[in-house]
């Protein structure tokens, strides 16, 4: 049951990660309505990591997530696997983790919001409460 609230949710992520990126690509603005620009957040100094763009990384993250899930689903064995269940717990931790840095970024470094970015970074949190029980 948590595979598929596990898939919902990142294809929302992936979605959202996969608008943004589409955007910088296209030099296209983003329309904002709870931050006045978005673009300031989604194109900071703090937009990347290790020199990859956060969407990327995040459109990658979902991606994994949505194929260890329906793998769980196909397989009741994969799902027993420690491993699995470890790995997912890690990522799904270091992506809850570090969308509390940005989320903090955004409020007190940029002074500046971007609601996808939110969104995206509220469904890491879900994710990882689920993950974790």
């Amino acid at each position: 049951m948590n595979e598929y609230i596990i898939i919902i949710l990142s294809l929302i992520g992936f979605s959202l990660s996969f608008y943004i990126w589409y955007n910088k690509v296209n030099n296209k603005k983003l329309s904002c309505i709870i931050g006045q620009d978005c673009n300031k957040v989604v194109r900071s100094k703090y937009s990347t990591t290790f020199g990859i763009e956060n969407e990327i990384i995040g459109m990658i993250y979902y991606a994994l997530l949505i194929i260890i899930s329906i793998m769980m689903l196909r397989s009741p064995f994969f799902s027993t696997l420690n491993v699995v269940n470890h790995g997912i717990l890690i990522i799904a931790g270091i992506s809850a983790f570090s969308s509390v840095y940005l989320t903090f970024v955004q409020i007190f470094k940029l002074k500046e919001f971007c609601e996808y970015c939110l969104a995206a970074n509220l469904i890491n949190w879900i994710i990882f409460i689920i993950v974790l029980f």
